[in-house]
């Protein structure tokens, strides 16, 4: 019997490790891969307008959405929100009212040009220097999900997938008509935002203690601006 069940767990590890080999060299990965490449390339350059022209749809569209939270929510429609939302919201209101951004543009600009105009302000370069796709995997529709590791971390390809897996650092890829692919990093930033959550909720139920003191350190009086809507 238990020769049986081992063989049985050998047959099943051999399948899944054939599928993912055909998966790794017939699917999405070395486009993805390569899409991913040259986002990071504009993203260490800080090419906002090339970097806006690679991004989805998707992330554009939630930028819009808090752009319009930072204009004219009060804080009681703020704290309703996701946390990653709030994050975003006090960001915008913060590097409006740090100068870094006119109010002007937060307010009057289209989606993508909001986005291209973000990028100096809201941008970390070297966020995504040890990063690469290590696999990707497609979801239909011209989607695939590229799941992301260090570059330099030690270990096997296949331990890099499952610390991925685990973590979910990984990036949603969209094929365009004419081959190319956008990238959408909504995956990895709620992941980021979801750990941030996690430690700011330990301190106090809400996480906005964590949000306005810790991550933007603001002051008792910048605190309750960064809360205000801007218009």
């Amino acid at each position: 019997m238990r020769q049986l069940i081992l063989r049985l767990l050998l047959a099943i590890v051999t399948v899944a490790l054939g599928a993912a080999a055909t998966i790794y060299l017939l699917g999405p990965h070395a486009a993805t891969a390569a899409a991913f490449e040259r986002y990071r390339t504009a993203h260490r350059a800080g090419d906002a307008a090339l970097l806006t022209r690679l991004t989805a749809a998707r992330e554009i569209a939630f930028l819009d959405e808090q752009r319009r939270h930072a204009l004219a929510s009060p804080r009681s429609v703020v704290e309703t929100l996701s946390y990653r939302q709030r994050l975003t919201i006090l960001g915008l209101r913060s590097v409006v009212l740090d100068g870094r951004l006119p109010l002007e543009i937060l307010r009057d600009t289209s989606p993508h040009e909001l986005y291209a105009a973000t990028r100096p302000a809201l941008l970390h370069p070297r966020a995504l220097d040890k990063m690469s796709v290590v696999f990707a995997v497609p979801k239909g529709g011209g989607r695939s999900t590229g799941y992301l590791s260090l570059t330099d971390l030690p270990g096997l390809p296949g331990q890099h997938l499952l610390i991925a897996v685990a973590w979910g650092t990984a990036f949603d890829f969209e094929r365009q008509a004419d081959g190319s692919w956008l990238v959408d990093p909504t995956p990895l930033h709620e992941t980021s935002a979801a750990e941030n959550k996690y430690w700011a909720t330990r301190r106090e139920p809400t996480g906005n203690e964590f949000l306005t003191r810790f991550y933007f350190r603001a002051s008792p009086e910048r605190a309750a601006a960064l809360w205000q809507p801007l218009m």
